[in-house]
């Protein structure tokens, strides 16, 4: 970036072959666009949904089905193809829509190629859409305006740029013309160059394109986001793989069913009604119908708790973290700062000091009055019209001394009206301070504010007792014990500095330099009263917290410290030493760190993908736009900032990023997960009982004209019900060590649960079938569907890990649940009413189910809870 912002703006206009006064001509738009390319950042085209729909349909398990759909229409069986096509149909839109949903968060991105520009071509001003401008193109922007591309400044008037989205600061960019001779800046140091996404906050100017599209700053921040791949499985891909996987089972069932009937030489209209039987009630059809309904359930009742999850797979991937890469301010400390001490003339001062306490009364504290001074004159901090402090940066440290100036009883707007600011040098990363000049009496003074190595750097003489004298060697080992003092009581130390002049200074001065050191002040972030509580139950959880913070290395060992996360400063990492240190070694310490210093997005990508490389699942936490990259490189990416973009590409948004409260979802989504394992067992376990059961009565082609009603009653309504219950009773799951992965081993380490409760379901279910088909062939198939029924209705109760549900909603669903297997049974009474031998079969069969379910579980009770 040296050769745009270290060479005079005329020498880029010539370089870029263009002119101040006349801009660009057509052949040399043309030309540029062909050499560097429109201004366009690349996003990719949203999948179609019929292009979702195909790859759905192509799944085995969808193919079955589509099978049996055919057979149907083709014997003539048009109600039954009727009902399969609708199951195709519902079951295919709910994986669609979700997906579909997802693909179209990208669309935000195509918010930074929309706009347009005022630009100069052919001695003319035009107003173009932005994607349409090129490298050398002359544009012209004023105050409220978004940046369209980046751009040399070429003319400027009070400029001042907002660059949060492409670097990351806070603070208001004061910008200009004038060439800078520094090889190595960041990104917010390169005061001559505008960022595209950028906005003007104050002034006027005019710019020539130096980089356009993906060449963009954000354009760069864009691609590293997209380019960003994840080797892990939709959650839509892992229970197609485990319905393709039982649909396997389903081919067996119906291959033997084919082997029997070509055995038996069955009619070929019987054996593809049998067959399509088979496809149609064994296939779980209800299972993506069933996870859309809980997934709406579930991301409800995250909702109403602060977070929302995109879907069940953010969910899934939430309940396996063992890392969280998280601020300090807002996880660990409140969004708040207090002054806690202030260091004046040799000696530290309480906060609750009678000497501060009267310093409105006090005439001869001149220091002490000059120190709250600058902590007022020099802040941007503003009182809203309900009380509120606002300030434009977010700077709690500002917020934290105008509060302090009202509680003193200092008349803040007065003392602003005084000592008038007439302009301002803002805070920028390289400086480290801000300087406010303000008129006082017939005088200006610069207030200086910033880091104390960076103030005292910038010193030459100091105020004491009122009395200005040369700053010595002594003095700056005073005040540097006192800063590491304070730094040692976990303050956010600043140092404060002034300077007379009986003119007015220029910007265009030193004015920065020959200051009147002044002064400390501490600045306390209070822990979170939670906090230590939640850094115990992490532990217990397994789960190690990663602390970012804008302190310096002593006041973060100090609060790392205090707070229990590290016991020695070398596992602080700053971001300089980061810069300074060669990739291997960074690579093999970065997982001993639990807390990082001062760093950068791109620090965070590297510290996110070696934790990663260790074995970590990281959710990473990130506002802004620079932060896309690093969320996206994480497992989970969580934010709390209502920008459209970042909130809809963002996995996770949560109002809340406390720390406990994070452990808590995390802890809520664990149980989620295993109580969504437990249902996924729940309906292959139902539905293999469906298999067995369909294939026997189909060899043995017995009649069953309502077996294909029965299936549907069987899928999406028993089913359905106990899903629901098992998921509302997730609260009981109390294995928080534990977390479940979706995908075919949750049938392989449970096969022997699943095919041993199938087959007690289906003999049963053949039993009563054979001792009453001597009544009827349909009083034996309604009581045989009314076992199979009851028998997976009881056995969700299986799933909790007490006799019952604990949730008394999951237990009122089982009883509606069984009353609606009773009801549907009435009109079978008047069949089986003067046969009470089948009555008392069906009564004692069900009621030792019944008795079986209240001890048999699925998984036993543990002492997992966390007290």
């Amino acid at each position: 970036m040296f050769e745009w912002y270290g060479k005079p703006w005329n020498d880029i206009v010539k370089k870029l072959g263009s002119n101040i006064n006349f801009g660009l001509n057509d052949i040399q738009v043309k030309y540029c666009r062909d050499k560097y390319g429109d201004n366009k950042i690349i996003i990719p085209d949203i999948r179609g949904v019929i292009i979702l729909f195909i790859k759905q349909i192509r799944q085995l398990w969808m193919l079955l089905m589509l099978i049996s759909d055919i057979m149907f229409f083709y014997i003539g069986q048009y109600a039954n193809g009727i009902i399969a096509l609708c199951v195709i149909i519902i079951n295919t839109l709910c994986v669609v829509i979700e997906e579909h949903n997802s693909d179209k968060n990208l669309k935000e991105l195509k918010k930074f190629n929309t706009g347009y520009a005022k630009v100069m071509r052919n001695g003319s001003f035009f107003n173009i859409p932005i994607d349409e401008l090129v490298v050398g193109d002359i544009v012209v922007f004023e105050k409220g305006q978004v940046v369209p591309a980046d751009l040399r400044i070429v003319e400027s008037n009070n400029l001042r740029t907002n660059e949060v989205y492409v670097t990351g600061e806070k603070f208001i960019c004061e910008k200009y013309e004038t060439k800078i001779e520094d090889k190595y800046l960041k990104l917010s140091d390169m005061k001559n160059i505008m960022f595209k996404g950028s906005k003007i906050i104050t002034g006027n100017g005019t710019g020539i394109v130096i980089f356009t599209g993906n060449n963009t700053q954000i354009g760069k921040v864009i691609k590293l986001f997209l380019d960003e791949t994840t080797e892990e499985k939709s959650f839509e891909q892992r229970i197609n793989e485990i319905l393709n996987f039982f649909g396997i089972f389903v081919l067996g069932g119906v291959l033997i069913n084919i082997i029997i009937g070509i055995f038996n030489k069955r009619n070929l209209n019987d054996s593809i009604n049998s067959i399509a039987i088979i496809f149609l009630n064994s296939l779980p059809q209800s299972m993506m119908i069933v996870l859309t309904i809980l997934s709406f359930v579930i991301l409800n009742q995250m909702r109403k708790k602060g977070m929302i999850f995109k879907s069940l797979f953010t969910i899934e991937k939430f309940s396996s973290v063992n890392a969280f890469c998280t601020d300090k301010v807002g996880a660990f400390s409140d969004e708040k700062m207090y002054v806690s001490k202030v260091y004046v003339d040799n000696t530290i001062i309480d906060r609750y000091d009678e000497r501060l306490m009267k310093i409105k009364y006090e005439d001869e504290d001149r220091s002490l009055k000059r120190i709250l001074d600058i902590a007022l004159l020099c802040n941007d901090t503003i009182v809203s019209s309900n009380g509120e402090f606002v300030n434009p940066r977010d700077d709690l440290m500002e917020i934290s001394l105008y509060d302090l100036g009202i509680k003193l009883g200092i008349d803040t707007i007065k003392l602003e009206d005084e000592k008038v600011r007439s302009d301002v040098i803002p805070f920028d990363t390289d400086r480290s301070i801000m300087t406010s000049i303000n008129k006082v009496d017939k005088n200006f003074r610069a207030h200086m504010k910033g880091s104390v190595d960076s103030i005292l750097n910038r010193c030459t003489r100091i105020l004491k007792n009122g009395v200005e004298v040369e700053i010595t060697e002594d003095d700056i080992n005073s005040i540097r014990n006192a800063d590491m003092k304070m730094s040692n009581d976990t303050l956010s130390v600043m140092g404060l500095a002034y300077r007379n002049f009986n003119y007015e200074p220029s910007l265009e001065e030193n004015i920065e330099s020959n200051m009147v050191f002044v002064g400390l002040i501490g600045f306390e972030s209070v822990i979170k009263s939670d906090a230590y509580y939640a850094v115990e139950q992490g532990n217990f959880l397994n789960v190690k917290p990663i602390i970012v913070t804008e302190d310096g290395k002593l006041t973060a060992y100090a609060f790392g410290k205090k707070l229990g996360v590290i016991s020695r400063i070398q596992q602080i990492l700053s971001g300089i030493e980061i810069d300074n240190m060669k990739k291997d070694e960074f690579e093999r310490i970065v997982n001993k760190m639990g807390i990082f210093s001062k760093i950068s997005a791109k620090h965070k990508i590297s510290i996110v993908k070696n934790l990663k490389h260790y074995g970590y699942t990281v959710a990473v936490t990130g506002s802004k736009i620079i932060d896309l990259p690093c969320l996206k490189a994480a497992n989970l990416g969580i934010t709390n900032s209502n920008i459209g973009v970042i909130k809809k590409l963002s996995d996770v948004f949560a109002t809340n990023i406390n720390y406990k409260n994070l452990l808590d979802i995390l802890e809520d989504s664990r149980k989620v997960v295993n109580s969504v394992s437990k249902i996924i067992v729940y309906i292959m376990s139902c539905s293999l009982s469906m298999l067995l059961f369909s294939t026997i009565t189909g060899i043995y082609g017995y009649n069953m004209p309502f077996i294909v009603e029965e299936g549907i009653w069987f899928n999406n309504i028993i089913m359905m019900i106990s899903a629901v219950s098992i998921i509302l009773n997730y609260q009981s799951e109390n294995n928080l060590l534990s977390y479940s992965i979706i995908n075919r081993d949750i049938l392989s380490n449970r096969m022997s649960f699943i095919i041993l409760n199938s087959i007690l379901t289906c003999v049963s279910a053949l039993i009563i079938f054979r001792v009453s088909y001597s009544h009827g062939n349909e009083v034996a198939q309604m009581l045989s569907f009314f076992i199979l029924n009851i028998y997976s209705v009881l056995f969700s109760m299986s799933f909790s890990n007490r006799a019952f549900f604990s949730n008394k909603f999951s237990n009122l669903l089982l009883l509606i649940n069984i009353l609606l297997q009773i009801i549907i049974m009435i009109p079978v009474g008047i069949f089986i009413v003067n046969d009470k031998t089948n009555i008392r079969n069906v009564i004692i069969l069900s009621l030792i189910w019944f008795v079986v379910m209240l001890f048999y579980k699925f998984e036993k009770n543990g002492d997992y809870e966390y007290d």
